[in-house]
């Protein structure tokens, strides 16, 4: 039986870590003890927090699993495969169990990432809002990947919606 490497955090922003196996820390390069501090410091800058707190907060009913890519205290990239459960700790206080597998999966990111030319990924049900883009398509239109999710291709700069289609408007 292999042992997965798990920890405990608290349900409200910044999920205190309330329980942690030693190996996490060692995984992530953190030094010193992570429990009661937030979990965002025991993952390196390049993390996406937020994405990490979103899917903490929708384990709220439910178990989960959701491919990520999570960097060490080093800046090192590492894919896995993050399981979040509901439970209940040993005072009574409800919390999230997270168990951190490598993943082998193919990353759409970095598919993304391959290509040379700007590229977003758009939901198909009106409005088509973005769902992601590549670093092509933050350069071409001058906003990074986080200004442009959930807005539509008409302006990924504001929720507004002009009427030129972002795409028209600066090829004129």
């Amino acid at each position: 039986n292999l042992m997965i490497p798990c920890l405990s955090v608290s349900t409200r922003v910044p999920h205190h870590v309330v329980a942690a196996e030693e190996c996490i820390q060692l995984i992530f390069g953190y030094k010193g003890n992570i429990v009661g501090h937030s979990i965002s410091k025991l993952f390196g800058p390049k993390t996406d927090h937020v994405m990490f707190q979103d899917a903490i907060r929708d384990a709220a009913a439910d178990s989960s699993k959701t491919q990520f890519i999570l960097y060490n205290q080093a800046g090192e990239e590492m894919k896995l495969l993050v399981t979040f459960e509901p439970e209940i700790s040993s005072n009574g206080l409800s919390t999230r169990k997270l168990s951190f597998k490598p993943s082998f999966a193919i990353n759409v990111h970095e598919v993304f990432e391959q290509c040379d030319f700007p590229h977003a990924l758009v939901s198909a049900t009106s409005p088509h809002l973005i769902a992601m883009v590549n670093s092509a398509f933050s350069a071409e239109f001058g906003c990074c990947g986080s200004q442009a999710l959930g807005k539509t291709l008409f302006n990924p700069h504001d929720s507004t919606v002009p009427s030129t289609p972002l795409w028209f408007a600066d090829a004129v």
